[in-house]
């Protein structure tokens, strides 16, 4: 439990920091704000590390290398990622219409346009790597003591905490979800990274040319398109899913046919000498 707790504060903590810079204004504010985050998420990840010392570095940060095997789950899970956070979007601002309350801006509309490399190296590729080795490596790991269930709801939550409680924090948790999920079956952050950040490249080409495409009425092909995409997506994912648990349940029944061989072996040997 007091792992637990220690997670959460630390989590609560980097939020609160980011948060007092957020609201201050001064030269030069998102680059400080990517490099502060940057050193708190490396920072605290070892802090966690440091907390958990009985798990190999390499099992609680996830570093198993990317197989191709995980290429068609990465692919997959970037699919029913970008949908479902569209189509969860499209449902909240609805939302927001039904009920008369304004929508917030995206965070990329603070930043300047112009500089799009910038922005692509600060909001989507840099944030993706140090959030995914920060909380499905670290924070994961840290809360996996109390359940897979937990550890996954918990982190995400906190991711959520963590970009902003604002109406639109179903999104941020559905893509928490994913990208636990993404770990669980690869067994490497380095697979969730790679979702997060093209998620992020997406996501900011999409914000970019967003005027162009409601210009153009293609709401509801987007919708519809983004249905079936979600689904396809869910199905590959989850069957992939199913078939690395009956491969890992196969070579655990192995593991152990073979512990009964080597035991019945060296029963048979202590009979004979007596």
């Amino acid at each position: 439990m007091r792992k637990i707790i220690f997670t959460v504060a630390v989590c609560l903590f980097i939020t609160a920091v980011l948060l007092v810079i957020g609201f201050c204004d001064f030269p030069l504010k998102a680059l400080t704000l990517s490099l502060v985050s940057t050193a708190m998420f490396i920072g605290f990840a070892f802090l966690l590390r440091a907390v958990n010392p009985k798990m190999s570095a390499r099992r609680f940060f996830s570093l198993r290398g990317i197989r191709f095997a995980d290429i068609g789950v990465i692919f997959w899970s970037t699919v029913v990622i970008v949908s479902g956070t569209f189509l969860l979007n499209v449902a909240t601002s609805l939302f927001c219409d039904a009920v008369g309350l304004e929508s917030t801006v995206s965070k990329l509309s603070s930043m300047n346009e112009e500089n799009y490399l910038f922005v692509l190296i600060t909001v989507a590729i840099l944030p993706a790597f140090t959030e995914e080795f920060f909380f499905r490596g670290a924070v994961l790991s840290s809360l996996e003591g109390r359940g897979i269930l937990f550890s996954v709801l918990m982190t995400s939550a906190l991711f959520t905490v963590m970009h902003g409680l604002d109406i639109y924090f179903l999104p941020t948790f559905f893509a928490g979800l994913v990208l636990a999920f993404v770990v669980r079956v690869s067994k490497s952050v380095f697979a969730a990274a790679a979702v997060h950040m093209i998620n992020n490249i997406l996501s900011y080409i999409l914000w970019r040319y967003a005027t162009r495409l409601f210009a153009v009425k293609l709401e509801a092909v987007m919708i519809y398109a983004a249905v079936i995409a979600l689904l396809t997506g869910a199905l590959f994912i989850v069957s992939s899913a199913i078939r690395r648990l009956k491969k890992d349940m196969y070579r655990k029944r192995n593991i152990l046919n073979e512990g009964e061989i080597v035991w019945a072996k060296n029963q048979d040997g202590q009979e004979k000498k007596s």
